[in-house]
């Protein structure tokens, strides 16, 4: 019958989620040392390490993937049974305003995780034509992977606020639903900061490396540096 469709439904999310947070935490855990190891390894050890960060922020971001996926999938069915759960008009007013709130502000969070990936590609590829020039690039690379795992966490965070966000629409428990969205999105903000802050970060480091002594031209902006 339907209660036990949409209590199966309910089961495979909260096993999606789950799957999503705990690939979370243990990708957390294993990058920071990663990261460290990167900052002090051999070079032929540190390009091993750069392809497990990949492959461990490839694993995450397929989980993520997964739980849009299965969002998505329960949407129309939320959707559908939104006005049959939820019997005052005043109260399915409420909960549409708070859903529609949070969509918007997931779509502006998506779109700067878009932006700030963009720029890690101009700043990957600024960096490879200093290493063609023979400049030292090796105190930059891990900044440039620690930009990517942040950007491959925020994704995992902002697939999580949307998968909350939607649970509004089950008409149950609608503050405490609201206030866990609320908690995500702030949570996602601040990395989204922290995430910026490391391209500004990446940025200048790029140029005081690519600064000739005395001076003359910027190889990042082109530009000069007098």
């Amino acid at each position: 019958n339907r209660q036990e469709v949409r209590t199966q439904v309910q089961t495979q999310r909260a096993d999606v989620r789950a799957k999503v947070q705990e690939e979370r935490s243990k990708f957390n855990a294993e990058a920071r040392e990663k990261l460290q190891l990167l900052r002090t390894a051999a070079p032929e050890e540190r390009e091993r390490v750069r392809v497990e960060l990949k492959e461990e922020r490839e694993a995450l971001r397929k989980n993520a993937k997964d739980l849009r996926e299965e969002t998505r999938d329960n949407a129309k069915q939320l959707r559908d049974e939104f006005r049959e759960k939820v019997k005052s008009e005043k109260e399915r007013a409420r909960i549409s305003a708070a859903h529609g709130r949070g969509l918007k502000m997931m779509n502006r969070y998506r779109a700067a995780i878009a932006r700030f990936e963009h720029l890690i590609g101009r700043l990957e590829s600024r960096l490879e034509k200093l290493k063609a020039r023979g400049a030292d690039v090796s105190s930059i690379l891990p900044m440039i992977e620690e930009a990517k795992n942040m950007k491959v966490e925020a994704e995992a965070d902002l697939e999580a606020m949307k998968a909350k966000y939607e649970d509004l629409l089950k008409g149950e428990k609608v503050g405490g639903v609201a206030e866990e969205a609320r908690a995500i999105a702030a949570e996602l903000k601040t990395k989204l900061q922290a995430f910026h802050d490391k391209l500004k970060e990446i940025a200048r480091s790029i140029r005081a490396l690519s600064v000739p002594e005395g001076g003359g031209t910027n190889a990042v902006t082109g530009g000069n540096t007098q």
